[in-house]
């Protein structure tokens, strides 16, 4: 009879509830429930994305009881419609822009919060004009998507550029356009090269922003090269308005073994290694990736590092992903 009762009080406990007021007691006659805790404090989502969360109980005989992956918990959010909850897991909702709640969990009168921001996932992040295209709609985003599919505009140019402390070729003078990068990136760069110097690896910059119209001379005179044809020039060479450089957050990568040039065998350097190695740590990724030419529309580029923040490019190098494959995936 006493292993019948057991077992019913564990069936009790395993029964899943979700909703605003449901939520298994989970006391027992010798251990009571003393508090709950939910971790991370704070979650940043993507429209689309799922993360795992904990939810665990503290009881007076200093045991702890897994909440979440059971669903033993009643919750409220402070709007509604923007995310789903199941088996430790929780969604947000597809297509919204952004938004911003507290998720409440409860559990016999015990309560614990998570903040959690949700941003519009990058890949649908833009507004389509009357003539077709395809502009961002906020270009100042450090994870903006700029492809051969969703474009800046020909006005655009951040706010914050600056010249990074870093090396730069002996031949270039006075305060080039290239040579500058938004601030965040600018800072996170800095602390690239450092952290490369100490190791012994010198890394020098090529070619950070550029504007819309420089772009547009660059394109021009790939086209050129390329006998007048546009698709062959555009599989080396950004459209203007197409072009990362034109974010700020981008910068080609070079070394003296490659004499300072943006070629195919620096990923044969020790420079060239390095940085696909490390960039992620400082919130770089390797943006154009060997093999995946038919996502990127362009060719393999190992000089290449384009900024996303030191939270998201651990995600997107840790499977050697593009960033239309990463948003892709969780959209």
């Amino acid at each position: 009879m006493k292993k019948l009762v057991s077992m019913l009080v564990l069936l009790t406990f395993l029964v899943t509830f979700t909703g605003c007021d449901n939520a298994t007691p989970i006391g027992g006659d010798k251990a009571e429930l003393v508090s709950i805790s939910a971790s991370p404090n704070t979650i940043n989502l993507y429209s689309g994305e799922k993360v795992a969360f904990s939810l665990t109980a503290t009881m007076s005989d200093g045991e702890t009881v897994d909440l979440a992956s059971a669903n033993n918990f009643s919750y409220k959010v402070s709007q509604d419609n923007v995310i789903s909850i199941d088996s430790g897991y929780i969604k947000a909702t597809n297509n919204i822009e952004n938004a911003n709640l507290t998720l409440t969990f409860t559990n016999e009168g015990k309560e614990a919060e998570i903040t959690i921001n949700i941003t519009e996932n990058p890949i649908t992040a833009f507004n389509t004009t009357d003539d077709g295209d395809t502009v961002v709609k906020d270009a100042a985003r450090l994870d903006v998507l700029v492809n051969k599919s969703i474009h800046l505009a020909d006005t655009y140019k951040p706010a914050d550029l600056v010249i990074p402390n870093i090396a730069f070729p002996s031949s270039y003078k006075g305060k080039l356009e290239k040579m500058h990068m938004r601030q965040d990136a600018a800072t996170a760069l800095e602390e690239m090269f450092k952290a490369a110097k100490e190791e012994g690896v010198e890394l020098f910059g090529i070619s950070g922003y550029r504007s819309y119209n420089l772009q547009k001379g660059i394109f021009k005179y790939q086209v050129g090269r390329h006998g007048g044809s546009e698709e062959e020039a555009n599989k080396i060479s950004a459209k203007p308005g197409q072009s990362e450089h034109q974010t700020g957050l981008a910068m080609d990568i070079s070394c003296r073994a490659s004499g300072y040039s943006l070629v195919e065998s620096f990923e044969e350097t020790e420079e060239g290694k390095w940085l696909k190695e490390n960039c992620a740590k400082f919130g770089f990724v390797l943006r154009y990736v060997k093999g995946k030419e038919d996502i990127t529309g362009y060719s393999y580029e190992p000089w290449h590092f384009r900024y996303v923040g030191k939270e998201l490019a651990p995600k997107i190098m840790k499977d050697g992903l593009t960033l239309e494959e990463y948003f892709s995936s969780i959209n």
